[in-house]
């Protein structure tokens, strides 16, 4: 601020340098304690040798349930014994994927002018000071530009990417906020009344809108019928995987990338679950359970009402695949079927 003097006081004077000590601390990073497993590090050659002589294949059992129970322990057991889980801290840290090594040794040549520019105090080492700083900045912008620029290219199809990607860019926060609660079981339990009430009263709603009478269907193409599942063959399975995410699921007994790996020799189970599982039209109960989480439908709505969440539910990797192979053979009857195209279903109400 400037400081304007009178006569009041000739020692205190505008042409002066007012000198103070403020005590300012550089904001340290935030350090949080996490569990990690080190997934990169494990063998799965050895994986798939523990796995090719375990019981799951050489007692592979004929019941559906007991295979899916079997598979889910033999599984979990071979990934507990490589990869072991342990705690440490780590720094958060703002994240800068444009940042190369070129940008790096700039930012060393601009210090090394800071440095003699501050010991002579000369004309031309302040120049060339000035020189570096202009390159450094313009080199982060052109690089993070480009990053950026190329990223949105290559995802443009990609809306998990993308809605990604301009979040981090508009520094909109991610932090997941809860009720206020005294305990995260309590939490927990209060979620799962809520949408399990949310539930029945749909159910009950959809009860009420059926008429008193009834309804009457009648079906022009009664010729068409889809009584069985198709076995689904391994090459057909493939093709479902690969056009899966493999995202990994905390119910799951092996990660994502790891199951990819270890896939050739794990098929056969794998291939026997699905084909049972649609031959007998039955989901096993192992695969019924989902791993759920409340999110706010929009950041801008309060945090404190139940009513504002929906839930998220990452179901197994078995489960979805199941799902990919029944959804299949249905949209390819329909499609094939030339009966269905012409389906028309009328509903009357009872007079």
């Amino acid at each position: 601020d400037l400081l304007i003097t009178r006569v009041c006081d000739p020692d205190l004077s505008d042409h002066f340098v007012v000198h103070c000590d403020i005590l300012i601390t550089k904001p340290s990073f935030e350090r949080k304690e996490i569990e990690v497993c080190k997934l990169k590090t494990i063998d799965t050659t050895m994986i798939c040798d523990e796995l090719f002589n375990s019981s799951l294949l050489l007692h592979q059992p004929e019941d559906l349930h007991q295979l899916v129970s079997l598979y889910n322990s033999v599984l979990a057991a071979i990934l507990d014994k490589h990869a072991l889980v342990r705690r440490c801290v780590i720094t958060i840290r703002p994240a800068a994927p444009w940042y190369t090594e070129e940008i790096k040794s700039e930012k060393r040549i601009r210090r090394k002018f800071e440095r003699r520019w501050r010991a002579t105090r000369s004309a031309s080492d302040r120049e060339k000071f000035i020189r570096q700083c202009h390159a450094v900045s313009n080199m982060l912008l052109s690089s993070r530009s480009n990053y950026y620029s190329t990223l949105i290219a290559d995802n443009r199809h990609d809306l998990r990417t993308l809605f990604s990607t301009f979040s981090k860019l508009l520094h909109k926060s991610s932090e997941t906020k809860f009720p206020q609660h005294d305990s995260v079981t309590s939490l927990a339990q209060d979620f799962i009344a809520f949408f399990g009430n949310k539930i029945k009263k749909i159910r009950h709603d959809l009860d009420r809108s059926i008429p008193e009478n009834g309804l009457e269907f009648r079906d022009d193409a009664a010729g068409c019928q889809f009584t069985t599942f198709a076995n689904v063959s391994l090459t057909e399975l493939k093709a479902t995987i690969g056009s899966m995410y493999l995202k990994s699921c905390d119910l799951h007994p092996l990660p994502g990338c790891i199951m990819k790996e270890c896939f050739a020799t794990v098929s056969s189970v794998i291939i026997g679950i699905v084909n049972l599982s649609m031959e007998s039209g039955i989901l096993p109960t192992d695969l019924k359970v989902a791993s759920v989480k409340p999110l706010l439908r929009k950041q801008s709505l309060s945090p404190e009402e139940f009513k504002n969440f929906r839930p998220i539910s990452n179901l197994t990797f078995l489960s979805k695949l199941i799902e990919k192979c029944v959804a299949k053979q249905l949209i390819d009857y329909l499609q094939c079927s030339s009966d269905i195209s012409e389906l028309r279903i009328r509903v009357l109400y009872a007079r």
